[in-house]
């Protein structure tokens, strides 16, 4: 389920984006895997895949870290006290990537979103 602020942000993104980068889930689901072999093992084959993904993985997480500061609670994502670093994220949004294969036609900052909401998605006792 898409929080009102997200939906929002995601509307306002894809409205905005250029059109040159009309990369989908398919497209960042091969650029991550890329961007993950070169966390594992230093392994440079695509460097723009790799810029790509870890791009858009680092301002999609400012940007809701950010939002999170002005949305009510019943909207904010509990990030981990410590943040999350390159790795997690990459595992993070491939995990979300390929457990939604029917997703991967969408845009590739709403799946970006998705994954991190579906990952801090605040608890109830969370929000108390």
């Amino acid at each position: 389920m898409l929080t009102p602020m997200i939906k929002f942000i995601a509307l306002l993104l894809i409205a905005i984006a250029p059109s040159l980068s009309q990369a989908d889930g398919n497209k960042l689901l091969e650029y991550c895997i890329e961007a993950e072999k070169h966390l594992e093992k230093k392994e440079v084959n695509n460097p723009f895949s790799i810029g790509f993904c870890l791009g858009m993985i680092q301002g999609v997480r400012n940007t809701l870290i950010i939002i999170n500061e002005i949305q009510p609670k019943n909207l904010q994502l509990c990030w981990p006290d410590g943040g999350i670093n390159n790795s997690q994220a990459v595992r993070i949004l491939l995990n979300y990537l390929r457990s939604n294969p029917e997703n991967l036609h969408k845009d590739e900052v709403l799946l970006t979103m998705l994954s991190f909401q579906k990952a801090y998605k605040c608890s109830s006792e969370s929000i108390r």
